[in-house]
């Protein structure tokens, strides 16, 4: 008993740092948790698997109290009966976890603006394959500006809630509160995205100029890679982190492994070495009541802090 209690996880977020969390929300809802890290440090996220009926504030409670910055809701893979709805991303947001919505593969373009309505404070889009899936992404999420004639992908006017749930729906209110809290997240999962070196460096300009985030899809690009591709892979992803890094894009992917620790913390480590700044554990939210949460979190603060001690070594 005394070893297990010497091994618990230690605190990584106070209770007084939960009420600032809660009381940042309430005083501005639209509040991106992650904007305000993304770039400063390396940031923690996992993808959540878990329906929506199922949705637990308690759970979500641990994820943040182990260290996570950011929950991919996808809609990709499973929560097929849709988005979360405001009430699931105004526990995240309460705290401090920036809610992510990945889309389904074949969604239009209003589904994009649709869960930035409902309160996601990301969008991820999976599976593009021309330099238009981005546009039409990076359009949708846009409100107009007033002085070009907007196109119908656009997002069109809806009433925000205030702190004190007064509702506020005129358009400056809306650019200024919403557009520049909103995250766009383009999937690099497809040989076109990744072994087109130029097509590549303009999808990664593109989202640099919008705050965006470049996620590498590693299991799905290895799956559709040709024979003759997959050994070129190791390369082609090396040059997308690389140009993601000089072209001053934040960008990342799933790293680590669930059972060999020591071989998680070393990828993790390496990601980090490489450039990668968004990092998903590669446990999914429904594994967590049997792994733990400060389990699944533990391999990324393990490799942070010895990535940290070789950054000061080597200076």
């Amino acid at each position: 008993r005394s070893n297990i209690l010497m091994k618990a996880p230690r605190r990584l977020v106070s209770v007084g740092e939960f009420a600032e969390r809660a009381r940042q929300y309430v005083l501005n809802p639209q509040r991106n948790p992650l904007r305000e890290t993304l770039g400063v440090r390396p940031v923690l996220g996992l993808f959540n698997d878990i329906p929506r009926h199922k949705f637990r504030f308690e759970e979500a409670q641990a994820w943040a109290r182990a260290g996570f910055d950011f929950v991919i809701c996808d809609g990709e893979h499973s929560l097929h009966e849709g988005f979360y709805g405001r009430d699931e991303y105004a526990s995240l947001l309460r705290l401090g976890l920036t809610p992510i919505q990945r889309l389904p593969r074949d969604a239009g373009p209003s589904y994009y603006g649709d869960a930035l309505c409902l309160g996601a404070r990301g969008v991820m889009r999976p599976y593009g394959t021309t330099i238009k899936d981005l546009d039409d992404l990076l359009e949708a999420c846009q409100y107009p500006n007033g002085v070009e004639r907007p196109s119908k992908r656009q997002r069109g006017a809806y009433p925000l809630k205030l702190g004190d749930g007064t509702l506020e729906a005129s358009r400056d209110v809306l650019r200024a509160l919403e557009t520049a809290q909103c995250l766009v997240s383009l999937q690099f999962e497809t040989t076109e995205y990744v072994f087109d070196a130029e097509l590549r460096k303009l999808l990664l300009r593109r989202l640099e100029s919008r705050g965006g985030i470049a996620f590498l899809g590693a299991l799905d690009l290895s799956t559709r890679a040709t024979a003759e591709e997959l050994p070129l892979l190791d390369d082609a992803v090396a040059a997308f982190f690389r140009d993601a890094k000089d072209i001053g894009c934040v960008a990342g992917g799933i790293f680590g492994h669930k059972e060999d620790h020591r071989k998680s913390v070393d990828a993790i480590k390496a990601a980090l070495f490489a450039g990668a700044r968004f990092v998903a554990c590669p446990y999914l939210a429904s594994e967590l009541p049997f792994y733990g949460a400060a389990t699944a979190a533990r391999d990324f603060h393990v490799a942070i802090e010895e990535y940290r001690a070789s950054e000061l070594s080597s200076s």
